[in-house]
């Protein structure tokens, strides 16, 4: 059991390990944690509307991947006021299209396609020679607690023989573990089993990462165009007038036909004729400078 334990623990630590690495190659490109610095303008702009650069950089990484716009109507300067929200826009626009097109954004986004994809293939493999190591030292710890547990004075018969037994059970299965650990032919079946397992795994993470082409291209610019391209289309005919009511604290539209309406529409009837309009302003000419998706090989 102690084993089961122990290779599942290192399974995730060998996930976390990959994805620390990620991070850190990731920093090392971007100097650090991923910021705007050199793009003063959407600094200024955002920092006016009390928005720093990691919460930006996050929403904008979720929104070209979910596809889920979002106003910043969390920010009460941007939620009360469509002027605020239309000069943020403004200031963002020519930014935009820079920030996504480089290696800092890029590298955030491959990492967050290499964790969606290992999340695809399942937990890595671990080293059955880590996991045995890990598991002598649960279990020398098990017999350190054993021995303390044996000097304490009163102890029961019975639970004085629970604690002999439990440390004769231990240290056998530490001499059991460690003779295996050292023994030639165990190893080499282990090595083996090790390397067919994490080719195995890093098949499955390619094809993860082949499959994930549909949903998240591997150019976030193509992705970007996808999404503005949504947009666009999604807010072309929202009726600023539509008449809502509030009834219990919610607010729905009078009309049934509204109220079934797809999320960005009610969006963009949310934040206002003023704001979509510049919003689609900057998302047209954006559209402009991205590159289409790949066209699907005839057959």
């Amino acid at each position: 059991m102690a084993a089961i334990r122990v290779n599942r623990k290192l399974a995730s630590v060998a996930i976390g390990i990959s994805l620390a690495i990620s991070s850190a190659a990731l920093h090392a490109q971007s100097g650090g944690r991923p910021s705007l610095e050199g793009f003063a303008d959407a600094q200024r702009a955002l920092g006016a509307a009390s928005i720093d650069d990691q919460s930006f950089l996050n929403s904008l990484i979720r929104t070209i991947e979910s596809g889920n716009v979002s106003f910043y109507f969390s920010v009460t300067a941007l939620k009360s006021n469509e002027a605020t929200r239309v000069a943020l826009i403004r200031a963002l626009g020519p930014s935009l299209p820079r920030i996504v097109a480089s290696d800092m954004f890029g590298a955030m986004y491959a990492t967050s396609r290499e964790e969606a994809a290992r999340a695809r293939a399942g937990a890595a493999p671990s080293d059955p020679a880590l996991a045995r190591a890990d598991a002598i030292s649960e279990l020398q710890m098990s017999i350190r607690d054993f021995e303390e547990r044996r000097g304490v004075s009163g102890l029961s018969r019975r639970d004085r023989s629970a604690i002999e037994s439990g440390l004769e059970d231990a240290r056998t299965r530490v001499a059991q573990l460690q003779r295996q650990a050292q023994d030639p032919a165990i190893r080499a079946a282990d090595q083996a089993q090790f390397q067919a397992a994490t080719q195995a795994y890093e098949a499955q993470r390619q094809e993860a990462l082949t499959a994930l082409e549909a949903d998240l291209p591997s150019d976030v610019r193509v992705l970007a165009r996808r999404r503005l391209e949504a947009f666009v289309a999604g807010c072309r005919d929202v009726d600023f007038h539509a008449r809502t009511a509030t009834q219990s604290g919610v607010t729905r539209f009078v009309s049934a036909e509204d109220e079934a309406r797809p999320r960005i529409w009610k969006m963009c009837f949310r934040a206002g004729s003023r704001t979509v309009t510049e919003a689609r302003r900057v998302a047209t000419r954006w559209i402009g400078t991205l590159p289409r998706p790949p066209r699907a090989p005839r057959h």
